[in-house]
């Protein structure tokens, strides 16, 4: 399972739920109580679960079973090609240039785990803020799992839970008014039954993991307020309290100064997010708490339609994160581990990896990696045959594998380029290839393949290099001697970065080609 993937979604649907429960909620408060805030709590609850179990569980389905249809592009090909590069429309796939995954993680991997470690301890120091309260706090009343403090160290009464404890910290001016601490034992008793506090120690790890996205905090903030809806509406409706006591009770703490600098992480309290506009609404949401409907019918419909729009927004997005990227160790082992030819040198550097990163790790990539190497099943043995009888490298395979994906291209589907080989008519007419209106000898496999093994030893022959003859192959052999009289080096990487090419991808492609052919596990 590609953890990367996973947490990509996931932050998709980050975006999206946010969006939902900020929908609702905005239709809640308008429409003054047409059903009940309980259904918002549950939206946020329902859709954190079906996000994390789409974000896991989609990536292992199968990917066959949602495989969209090819679009026809537009690949640099042209062997022989002297001058400029040639586009070729077909309907195989090579590679675009895209985002590059790797390049993310190999800039920004230290970064994002330096900034997770350092908000982590910030949230164990506000994990201990209670327990260093409790030390300095009178126990008034204790039960099992639950102890009621009262303390003049807190501006601001609050509830807090972790693990099987629970803590409720009182000001000690409080206590003066019976009715005051009445409502506030309530209203933090139903949060703790409810498990208000645990749903908020759970979005404060979200923050934590996601940090950089301003959704999570966004959501953070709604379930809060949420939360204190759902506890207004059930302490009037079921527990009786007069709302002008509770409105008065909200008012009177809100303005009282509060002495508290830091709130613990995950706690409630009657009057967190206690913005003028909050207090507003929960006041006003209180004179309509009886007219509210719980589950309307329509509500079974709106999470239907949340939880088949996020599946359809995986299906979409999972394709385009669906492989594991390599970096360059790993690239290294797994050359190391590969039975190459000694003959044939396959480079481990930056070009390759975005490369093979390209190949197996985007939808498009690993359709057309699939799609060649079954291709290549029906004429492995004729090339190998061909391989060993001239005594080439048998890497010299994954030229058709990147030029044609193996596929025996028409002249009139590539535009100049044909066959699996891909030869202009130029090249092929040197080596015996009849190329006419009536006949065109590059669709004859073996007569093609024949002549790229002789066009390939030739272009050895010359330069003494295969990366210089695949180089020689791709723009011709004239291009390579050129770049190699003006630059005064046979390095081909140093020829590519002064032109010396038609696609400056094309040997990077080859040699990942190499890679995968050897390793097809790397996209299964």
């Amino acid at each position: 399972m590609n953890i990367l993937s996973i947490y990509i979604n996931f932050n998709i649907f980050l975006v999206i739920a946010t969006s939902i429960c900020l929908s609702l909620s905005f239709f809640y408060r308008s429409t003054i109580n047409r059903f009940s805030a309980k259904n918002l709590l549950q939206t946020h609850k329902y859709l954190l679960g079906v996000s994390f179990i789409l974000a896991a569980g989609i990536p292992l389905i199968p990917q066959s079973t949602f495989e969209l249809p090819v679009a026809q592009v537009f690949t640099e090909l042209g062997a022989g090609v002297k001058e400029q590069a040639i586009l070729i429309p077909q309907d195989v796939i090579t590679l675009y240039s895209g985002y590059n995954l790797q390049s993310f993680a190999e800039y920004w991997h230290l970064a994002y785990w330096l900034a997770t470690g350092i908000l982590f301890l910030r949230y164990l120091y506000r994990l201990s803020i209670p327990m260093r309260l409790a030390k300095k706090s009178h126990v008034f009343k204790k039960t099992n799992h639950l102890t009621l403090y009262v303390s003049d160290e807190v501006g601001i009464p609050f509830g807090f839970s972790f693990l099987r404890r629970s803590l409720i910290f009182i000001p000690i001016d409080i206590f003066a008014s019976k009715e005051k601490l009445k409502i506030i034992l309530k209203h933090e008793l139903f949060h703790i039954k409810n498990k208000d506090t645990l749903w908020l120690q759970i979005f404060e790890v979200l923050k934590i993991m996601n940090f950089w996205n301003p959704f999570i905090y966004i959501w953070a903030s709604l379930l809060n307020h949420d939360q204190e809806f759902f506890c207004d509406e059930s302490l009037i409706v079921k527990n009786r309290i007069s709302q002008k006591n509770y409105a008065s009770c909200l008012f009177e703490i809100a303005a009282a100064e509060i002495t508290q600098k830091m709130i613990p992480v995950g706690a409630t309290g009657i009057v967190f997010g206690r913005s003028h506009s909050t207090l507003y609404k929960r006041i006003k949401m209180m004179k309509n708490s009886k007219n509210y409907t719980q589950h309307p019918s329509w509500y079974v419909v709106f999470l239907m339609a949340s939880t088949i729009m996020l599946a359809g927004i995986s299906l979409t997005v999972r394709g385009y994160y669906q492989g594991d990227t390599l970096n360059i160790d790993r690239l290294e082992s797994i050359v190391k581990k590969t039975n190459l030819s000694s003959d044939f040198p396959v480079d481990v550097n930056e070009p390759v990896l975005k490369q093979i990163n390209r190949f197996t790790s985007t939808k498009k990539g690993r359709t057309f990696v699939k799609k060649s190497l079954k291709n290549y099943k029906a004429h492995k043995d004729l090339i190998q045959k061909y391989i060993k009888d001239y005594g080439v490298p048998e890497e010299l395979a994954s030229i058709p594998f990147i030029e044609s994906g193996y596929e025996n291209i028409s002249a009139g589907a590539s535009g100049i380029g044909a066959g699996l080989w891909m030869f202009i008519p130029q090249t092929a007419r040197r080596y015996d290839l009849t190329v006419s209106e009536k006949k065109d000898d590059r669709l004859n496999i073996d007569l093609e393949t024949v002549a790229a093994m002789r066009y390939l030893t030739n272009l050895y022959k010359r330069f003494n290099s295969w990366p210089l003859a695949l180089m020689g192959y791709n723009c011709g052999e004239n291009q390579v001697q050129k770049g190699i009289d003006q630059t005064g080096s046979r390095d081909p990487w140093t020829l590519i970065k002064n032109g010396v090419t038609n696609d400056k991808d094309y040997l990077a492609k080859i040699m990942a080609g190499v890679i995968i052919m050897k390793n097809p596990h790397l996209v299964k």
